[in-house]
């Protein structure tokens, strides 16, 4: 086998199970690839925890300011 280099990441053919696409890209890039869109949260969805977040700390921050 030919030396070879990932055109996305650091990985060569010193890994002995490392096949590349046409493009130059290694199955552990696609598997990644392929992976990180079952797991990252749409857009959406990152705006709604970032505002409850929001929504927590400034609940905190009221009852902490309260005098009793």
């Amino acid at each position: 086998m030919e030396y070879q280099i990932c055109k996305k990441c650091v990985m060569d053919t010193s890994d002995p199970e490392i096949v590349f696409d046409e493009n130059g890209v290694c199955n552990y890039c696609k598997s990644y690839e392929a992976r990180k869109k079952m797991f990252t949260p749409l857009a959406e969805e990152k705006h709604l925890h970032l505002q409850a977040m929001i929504d927590f700390c400034k609940k905190k921050g009221k009852v902490k300011n309260t005098i009793v």
